[in-house]
C-alpha cells in the first residue's frame, strides 16, 4: 500500500512541475565559473573539470556551478547569450512579421555569431536563481519571456495554418 502511495505522489509531482526534466537535461550545459579555491582536476562519469585554480575561470556542468555556488566556492558567469544586446537582437529578429523563422546567426553580418542553446529558458532560470553573479538581471529575465512568448505564438500560429492546410487539401 505504502508503494501504490509513493509512486502516484512521485507522478503527481512530476506532472505539476513541467519544467523537472527540461532542467535535469539543461543541467548537463557547461558554464564557465570563478571559483574561489584551489583543486586539481576531478574526474567524473560525465568528464573531466578543472584544474581549479582561484579566481581563474573554469567550465563546468551546470550543476557542479550550483553545488559550488550554494556552498560559496564560485561565482557563475552568464553566458554571452544571456547579455542583454544579444537577447534584444533576438527578440528584435523574433518579432519581425517577415521572419517567421527563430533567430539564427548569420556568419555574413556583423553581429552576434552565437545562437540561443537548445534549453535556453531553464537555463536561464537555474542561472538566474543566482541574481548578484548576473548584469541586469531583471530586464534579462523580462526579455527571455519575452522571446519565449514571441516563439510560442509562432508556433501556435504555424500550426493554425499547418492544420488549416490539411483541412483544406483534404476536403
Amino acid at each position: 500500500m505504502a508503494t501504490a502511495t509513493q509512486s502516484s505522489s512521485s507522478s503527481s509531482s512530476s506532472s505539476t512541475n513541467p519544467y523537472s526534466t527540461q532542467e535535469f537535461l539543461a543541467e548537463s550545459t557547461l558554464i564557465e565559473i570563478t571559483p574561489f579555491f584551489d583543486h586539481s582536476q576531478i574526474s567524473l562519469i560525465d568528464g573531466n573539470y578543472g584544474p581549479f585554480v582561484s579566481q581563474l575561470p573554469v567550465k563546468v556542468p551546470l550543476w557542479l556551478a550550483g553545488t559550488l555556488k550554494t556552498r560559496h566556492m564560485c561565482k557563475v558567469s552568464a553566458p554571452v547569450w544571456m547579455s542583454k544586446d544579444f537577447l534584444l537582437t533576438v527578440l528584435t529578429h523574433e518579432r519581425d512579421v517577415l521572419n517567421s523563422t527563430f533567430y539564427a546567426p548569420d556568419p555574413n553580418k556583423n553581429g552576434y555569431n552565437i545562437e540561443l542553446p537548445h534549453h535556453y529558458v531553464e537555463i536561464s532560470r537555474i542561472i538566474m536563481k543566482w541574481e548578484e553573479d548576473i548584469d541586469d538581471v531583471h530586464t534579462v529575465r523580462t526579455l527571455i519571456a519575452d522571446i519565449e512568448s514571441v516563439r510560442a505564438s509562432k508556433v501556435s500560429t504555424d500550426g493554425s495554418s499547418i492544420v488549416l492546410d490539411y483541412c483544406i487539401s483534404h476536403d
